[in-house]
């Protein structure tokens, strides 16, 4: 069929096309297919569709799938999006991901989700993602993690940030923090937090870090913390205290 006959199709005659039809596609029948066309298709019709056809499409054809139509894409057909098709998902497409489809994601696609993307992603489908692609992150991407998704993130990829990514934190998000996070920091990680951030740590959160990371702060990041928040530490914490540390404390 010519490409003027397939942008003809009704959405109701595009909707009875069988899976095999759908495959059958070529790419520019594919590119053919009205934006209407495109939301009528079927789940079973949407896994049907060939990555080189997904792939070619404009991201205006791909912004009228629905939730429920993003949601049947497989793990392949994912992979195979355009970093621009990845970066023109509205935010209830991305929120419709599946985990799979989230695991999927290559390190070229990932960078390309926008701040407010990566803000669209549920705290589950935060957790999910693997620690390669937590590294992946970029700082901007980091930054625009909301309080809630920050404490979502499990402790192995909380250890897993990169040190760009940790000096990205903002106080708000690190005072989001939770115990568990706080105590699998590394010692190199703490080191490398901002005072400000080191200073914005509540009485709670400074006492579930381990006596390395005590060890590991800088002279800096032990002159930032309040008094508070010292007599809130542990005596194991306290004893961990270098001379230098001890030299630098506030008092």
């Amino acid at each position: 069929m010519a490409t003027d006959d397939i942008a003809a199709l009704s959405t109701g005659q595009i909707s009875h096309l069988s899976t095999s039809a759908i495959a059958a596609l070529t790419t520019a029948q594919a590119k053919a297919l009205t934006t209407a066309s495109i939301n009528a298709l079927t789940s079973a019709q949407v896994t049907a569709i060939e990555t080189a056809d997904l792939a070619a499409m404009s991201t205006a054809q791909l912004s009228k799938l629905g939730t429920a139509q993003v949601a049947q894409l497989t793990s392949v057909q994912v992979t195979a999006l355009t970093s621009g098709q990845v970066k023109s998902l509205n935010s209830d497409q991305v929120a419709a991901l599946t985990s799979a489809q989230l695991n999927a994601l290559t390190s070229s696609q990932l960078p390309s989700l926008s701040t407010a993307q990566v803000r669209a992603l549920t705290t589950d489908q935060l957790s999910k993602l693997t620690t390669t692609q937590i590294v992946g992150l970029s700082t901007a991407q980091v930054a625009a993690l909301s309080t809630g998704q920050v404490a979502a993130l499990t402790s192995v990829q909380i250890n897993a940030l990169a040190s760009d990514d940790l000096k990205a934190l903002t106080t708000t998000q690190v005072r989001a923090l939770t115990s568990d996070q706080l105590s699998k920091l590394s010692s190199d990680q703490i080191a490398l937090m901002a005072t400000d951030d080191i200073a914005a740590l509540s009485t709670g959160q400074i006492s579930h870090l381990s006596t390395a990371a005590i060890a590991a702060l800088t002279t800096d990041q032990i002159s930032a913390l309040n008094t508070a928040t010292i007599d809130a530490m542990t005596s194991a914490q306290v004893q961990a205290f270098t001379s230098a540390q001890i030299g630098a404390l506030p008092y």
